[in-house]
């Protein structure tokens, strides 16, 4: 036990992970609409250095799998991958790095994507071919450019091989 133990505090989840609190939101046009003034009070907390709102922390249990067509594809890819839907604050938030494009805009009227390492890889591609293409997300409900590439982190637990992973912006 206690070498797990060390293992898993040794072990880099490629995500800072110290100091910072998550809270469950609600996640409906009430719980949304509060979202820029609930932003403004935390920010004018002394101590608070950074503030995102997304789905979930980078690494969850819960995790949310998904298919997606990539540049104009008709059928999906033969893998799915790790959903999360964050905000332009969240790369910051947990010091994950951007090796690749650029972040996510602050607008809640572009839809864009982020994409990890392991997702380009197993699209036999490298981190500068996928920007600027398109994702498709359920049919087309969901679709953007691909803005950015970043590190890879843990999105699960350490036992689990590193996932494919996509972000996109949460529309206010």
């Amino acid at each position: 036990i206690l070498q797990q133990m060390n293992y898993f505090h040794s072990q880099s989840m490629g995500f800072t992970r110290e100091a910072i609190v998550n809270v469950p939101f609600r996640n409906d046009s009430t719980g949304n609409a509060k979202i820029p003034y609930l932003r403004d009070q935390l920010q004018q907390i002394r101590g608070i250095q950074e503030v995102s709102f997304s789905d979930a922390a980078p690494s969850s249990d819960g995790n949310w799998w998904t298919g997606f067509k990539f540049d104009h594809q008709t059928e999906d890819v033969k893998f799915a991958s790790v959903t999360r839907w964050v905000d332009y604050n969240f790369l910051n938030t947990y010091d994950i790095k951007l090796i690749a494009g650029r972040n996510l805009t602050r607008t809640d009227s572009v839809r864009e994507f982020l994409v990890n390492e392991t997702l380009v890889q197993k699209l036999g591609l490298k981190p500068a071919d996928v920007l600027n293409k398109e994702m498709n997300v359920w049919d087309g409900r969901i679709k953007g450019p691909i803005v950015g590439v970043v590190k890879d982190f843990t999105a699960g637990t350490l036992k689990e091989a590193m996932a494919p992973v996509f972000m996109s912006n949460i529309k206010r």
